[in-house]
């Protein structure tokens, strides 16, 4: 009687381990937001190209004093998120660069009144969001990506992407300028 309990719970295991990673599609849904098609389009490129034009493609994504302040309201959070930023980018060389083995995207898209509300895709970001929604401008329309294989749910993330004076621009972490 002992084997059959086992092999039930393994059958049991196998089934719920199966069906729990059946929905990642649905993490790509259609929003709101128009603009997450254009998003996705961009961030795509990064698949289909080496490491010099990823490099290339990181760097035009690097937001400039103008970007942050249509961004950031605030005077001192401007000039955080300009020191953060520019330490990200030159010195510590941020790069947006999916694993060797990714092959799709999956983005999602909120904007800062989704985090207020926690509503839609908001739910997908990490929680730290919220320490920054308070100093952004409202209806800022954030989207995070993820460089995964065959839509597994492993890969590798980037959040902060923003399209700002007609251009992209990623705001990694920025989190992390919360005072």
């Amino acid at each position: 009687m002992f084997p059959f309990k086992i092999s039930w719970l393994f059958i049991l295991s196998i089934f719920l381990f199966i069906s729990c990673g059946t929905d990642i599609k649905e993490k790509t849904h259609p929003t709101n937001y128009p603009q997450q098609k254009v998003a996705y389009s961009f961030v795509k490129t990064f698949l289909k190209t080496n490491k010099a034009t990823q490099l290339k493609l990181t760097k035009a994504l690097k937001p400039n004093f103008k970007d942050i302040q249509a961004i950031f309201p605030d005077a001192a959070m401007q000039n955080r998120a300009r020191k953060y930023i520019n330490q990200l980018f030159d010195k510590e060389k941020f790069l947006v660069r999916p694993l060797a083995e990714s092959n799709q995207v999956l983005i999602w898209t909120a904007s800062t009144n989704d985090f207020k509300a926690a509503i839609g895709d908001a739910v997908h970001f990490p929680s730290d969001f919220i320490k920054i929604l308070p100093y952004l401008e409202d209806d800022v329309i954030i989207h995070r990506f993820k460089f995964v294989k065959d839509q597994f749910p492993a890969g590798i993330s980037f959040e902060g992407l923003v399209r700002v004076n007609d251009k992209w621009v990623i705001f990694p972490k920025i989190w992390k300028i919360a005072p």
